[in-house]
């Protein structure tokens, strides 16, 4: 009784094994190699970063119920299947806000897709070229086009990133002094800027010292760019002696209190810091 049930219980092994070997009237049937350079691996954003692999030799079949056949070294080595990148067309874009080194407002540009998708659009910066938006922004065009508003698109750039910086003007603390432009040449040039002495415009008040009252206060001093467009950069006084022992502290840039040299300057010295932090949202 028991052979016989042992007879008609199904073979798993036929079942299970037979079902995902490739068969042709009881025969291995042998699968072509598939070209890899083709596959396009199926992932979404999330598993961007995952690599997807390819066997580059095929693992070696066996017969139905027969012994597994033993794998080399050559079946560990596999190819890493990339995904082909998708470049954007290039966008025509209107910009509707000035974009230091590349235009101001009304400036048609030509660029890539995804840049101006990222940099302009999303940031309004701009809005699409089309003949609508064209309409509409139509007399903003024709005045970038009769007047330019700017030496060089640069020259813009150059404007935005002084006003990004504070020089400082050290100063005797012993020897009498007034500013001139060479000392304002000086200044800039220790804060990284190599300008000459004809494009620095200093207050029209001289300023003199040494003066403890004028120690850490602000005066504002106007920068010309190509001989047409203004900067203007904020400056502090700071007495400096070599001696260790009387030395002044010095406060970072733009730190509080910012108190004016001249009260006349105070308004324009707040419209400064104030617009520093809006200039900040562009890329430099």
């Amino acid at each position: 009784m028991f052979q016989v049930l042992v007879r008609r219980a199904p073979k798993l092994t036929d079942n299970v094994f037979s079902a995902s070997i490739p068969m042709r009237n009881k025969t291995l049937m042998r699968v072509p190699v598939t070209d890899t350079s083709k596959l396009v691996p199926l992932v979404d954003e999330t598993q961007k970063f995952v690599p997807v692999l390819h066997r580059r030799h095929e693992v070696p079949l066996r017969r139905i119920n027969g012994p597994s056949k033993r794998m080399r070294s050559r079946h560990f080595v596999y190819d890493e299947i990339v995904q082909p990148k998708q470049t954007m067309a290039d966008v025509e874009i209107i910009l509707v806000k000035d974009v230091p080194g590349k235009g101001v407002r009304g400036t048609k540009l030509k660029i890539p897709g995804e840049k101006a998708y990222a940099e302009f659009l999303i940031p309004q910066y701009a809005v699409y070229a089309t003949p609508e938006n064209e309409l509409k922004y139509a007399s903003l065009i024709e005045d970038v086009e009769k007047n330019t508003l700017f030496s060089t698109l640069t020259a813009q750039k150059t404007t935005l990133c002084l006003a990004q910086v504070m020089v400082f003007f050290y100063m005797n603390m012993k020897n009498p002094w007034t500013i001139e432009k060479w000392h304002a040449r000086v200044s800039f040039r220790q804060s990284g800027i190599i300008l000459s002495e004809d494009c620095i415009e200093l207050p029209k008040t001289p300023i003199s010292g040494p003066d403890p009252k004028k120690e850490g206060k602000h005066f504002i001093v106007t920068v010309k760019i190509n001989a047409k467009e203004t900067a203007k950069v904020l400056c502090r006084v700071n007495h400096f002696i070599s001696d260790d022992d009387q030395k002044l502290p010095v406060h970072p840039h733009f730190t509080p209190p910012y108190d004016p040299i001249f009260e006349e300057d105070k308004a324009d010295i707040e419209a400064f810091v104030h617009n520093r932090s809006e200039i900040k949202r562009f890329k430099f």
